[in-house]
């Protein structure tokens, strides 16, 4: 029995191998490309709110995260990000929401304090909405990959290429709007 060939006829004797594979390809963009495009996007992001020392004609973040403890400890954010995303992928290709509700009801207890973080009314709406767009970024790439998963299994290639095309685009225009926000506020200044 050619499995390799069988998987892409689709036929019944390679079920588990493609269950694996196509769970392997949900995680991949779920995890992998959504951690590393929402943690660009939250220090950039986080870094023009708080940290306000960027190069004015590169707007490229500097390595220096020493200065405030809010950017020593956010390695732990980006856990609490993959964590996420696994749960959410898990619960799509299990069926099991509800388990997104307990999750994010326990986002919601643990972040209530959020806005006011910062001393300055401003500063503190400002990382609560750059927290609210990582948590939508989180949901939209966790829920990717669970969709991934199904849509694999229903046979479409299609979707999931169009899908993760749409949110690499998504992504690009929140860059650069982040970007351009920050020019204004600096010519403005």
């Amino acid at each position: 029995m050619n499995c390799f060939h069988e998987f892409f006829t689709f036929d019944i004797n390679c079920e588990y191998l493609r269950q694996i594979i196509f769970a392997f390809f949900g995680y991949l963009i779920s995890v992998g490309l959504g951690s590393c495009l929402i943690n660009k996007f939250a220090k950039t992001a986080y870094d023009k709110i708080i940290k306000k020392t960027f190069d004015q004609t590169s707007l490229l973040l500097q390595d220096n995260d020493d200065y405030d403890p809010f950017f020593k400890n956010l390695w732990t954010t980006e856990l609490v990000g993959i964590i996420e995303r696994v749960i959410i992928t898990t619960a799509i290709i299990f069926q099991a929401e509800g388990a997104l509700v307990l999750w994010y009801g326990l986002k919601v207890i643990s972040n209530n304090n959020l806005w006011d973080r910062d001393s300055s009314k401003e500063n503190g709406r400002a990382t609560f909405q750059v927290y609210l767009i990582n948590n939508g970024l989180s949901l939209l790439f966790g829920a990717l990959g669970g969709q991934i998963y199904i849509w694999l299994h229903e046979k479409n290639w299609v979707f999931p290429l169009l899908s993760v095309f749409a949110l690499v685009i998504l992504y690009i225009y929140l860059i650069c709007r982040t970007n351009y926000y920050v020019k204004k506020s600096l010519i403005s200044n």
